[in-house]
């Protein structure tokens, strides 16, 4: 009974009992709370939007923010057949069906290891324990400015964070807007981009986007590196709003001392500068240098102990020691201390 009125309640709401075809034309995702702020074609866009060249064009664009959560577990206790859903993916869950017929087709699909850190929710997606499980987690997208969930943008994991599954989420997801750009924030986004586009060939036809394939680990997919996407954090978090003067105040400061640091520069090599970094941001190929790699190859802690050693060797031959106690140098009183 409980079910059955929260269903009526949300139709209602909704608006679908003026449909003349009746309840069951209802659309996917149509029952949904859109968020008010996202970028929505024929509501909150101007006219000739989808005409705007890119330096305006961003303007338009939807932040999305892709996550996983384990502890939302289902046991199977029964089944589609016995207790099934009145909703056919006219809110946030995908719509059942089309989203396990898709998954049985492709359940053979091996999944990628990660060729970058180690990601757990990659590599061990194909062992986690699903005895017992009807889903072993839940996938979701988010509108990252906003914290609201997307239409269709929630499904079951039966078997932890496969490719396979977040892929069908997150088309699913933003199918609903038809916009020129989309800004996706992803804790392996490294991982997951490689064969996004092979992938999303795969997917039922009204969920697959046009797209440009722009090839772009840490400097190649941080937004603090990117374009038109401003300070978004990607991580839709609670922000304690009664730090925002103190937040203020710093930002003025901060901003003093980089102008001071930028007027410190040498002109000629800043314009080089800004040249690179505008010449990398225009390139479509992925074949200029990513200006923002780090160049200079750091030192490992073993290389850090061999050139401290070797120092002190050299010390002992040239009678410069200055050790304390002829059986503790200074590189090893070092060493225990920081391990105490």
């Amino acid at each position: 009974m409980t079910r059955q009125f929260r269903h009526l309640k949300q139709l209602k709401q909704a608006g679908r009992g003026h449909d003349p075809n009746g309840i069951e034309a209802t659309k996917e995702g149509k029952c949904m709370v859109k968020c008010p702020a996202c970028p929505h074609p024929g509501i909150n866009l101007p006219e000739g939007w989808e005409m705007k060249a890119p330096v305006q064009g961003w303007l338009y664009a939807l932040f999305v923010v892709i996550d996983a959560n384990f502890r939302l577990k289902r046991k199977a206790v029964s089944s589609e057949e016995l207790d099934p859903s009145p909703n056919h993916g006219w809110a946030y869950f995908v719509k059942e069906d089309t989203y396990k017929t898709y998954l049985t087709r492709h359940a053979k699909k091996p999944q990628e290891r990660s060729t970058c850190v180690s990601h757990s929710a990659v590599n061990s997606a194909d062992t986690k324990p699903s005895r017992g499980l009807a889903a072993t987690g839940v996938g979701t997208i988010n509108c990252a400015q906003h914290e609201m969930k997307l239409p269709n943008g929630v499904g079951d994991l039966q078997i932890g964070e496969r490719y396979l599954n977040m892929d069908y989420i997150v088309f699913s997801a933003v199918s609903h807007f038809g916009l020129r750009m989309y800004n996706f924030s992803y804790d392996i986004a490294c991982q997951w981009h490689k064969k996004l586009w092979n992938c999303m060939s795969d997917l039922p036809e009204h969920l697959q986007l046009n797209h440009t394939d722009k090839v772009a680990c840490q400097t190649r997919f941080s937004f603090n590196f990117s374009r038109w996407v401003g300070r978004t954090d990607g991580e839709a978090p609670e922000h304690d709003w009664a730090n925002s003067i103190t937040w203020l105040q710093w930002a003025e400061h901060h901003q003093q001392e980089l102008e001071e640091l930028q007027a410190a520069i040498n002109p000629s090599k800043l314009a080089q500068r800004l040249s690179d970094l505008a010449s990398w941001n225009d390139d479509m190929t992925g074949t200029r240098m990513n200006p923002f790699k780090n160049q200079v190859t750091s030192m490992t802690l073993s290389e850090a102990r061999l050139r401290l050693t070797e120092e002190e060797s050299q010390e002992l031959v040239d009678c410069a020691d200055m050790s304390l106690h002829t059986d503790i140098s200074p590189f090893i009183l070092m060493s225990q201390g920081d391990r105490h």
